[in-house]
């Protein structure tokens, strides 16, 4: 399998990032809910609200971002859901790290571990999980 960095178009870019924003907005909203309004530890409610944000996410990349191609939506989620995990080990592991040993707070922490999981989750998006193959299948 040989990846192509010089096929990732700006435009996507783009409109990968205000998905971003938007997964942002219900990550950080959900995570504060669960921590401050129900006291649920700081890393479950990171991480829960992580996983929500994933799913919003992947709906919109596949039907805006990237184009959905019939077919190929069950392979393209197998996919995604393999760059969420390691999306979600990022995460966790840039908030544990930061919050415990770096002495910062939960949502700043949080602030620097999406700028890691966006770079992390562009680049495997558009070389892995909605690669331009996919559209030139159908």
């Amino acid at each position: 399998m040989r990846f192509n960095i010089s096929r990732i178009n700006f435009f996507n870019l783009l409109k990968f990032g205000t998905v971003g924003g938007i997964s942002v907005l219900i990550d950080f909203s959900l995570t504060w809910l669960l921590h401050n309004g129900l006291g649920l530890n700081g890393l479950i409610s990171s991480s829960l609200g992580f996983l929500v944000s994933s799913i919003c996410n992947f709906l919109l990349n596949n039907y805006w971002t990237f184009g959905a191609v019939k077919g190929e939506g069950t392979k393209r989620f197998i996919r995604f859901v393999c760059i969420c995990a390691i999306g979600l080990l990022l995460n966790t592991a840039t908030v544990y790290i930061l919050t415990h040993w770096g002495g910062f707070g939960l949502y700043i922490s949080k602030l620097i571990a999406v700028v890691v999981v966006f770079n992390w989750s562009f680049l495997a998006s558009s070389l892995f999980a909605f690669k331009p193959s996919d559209a030139m299948q159908s």
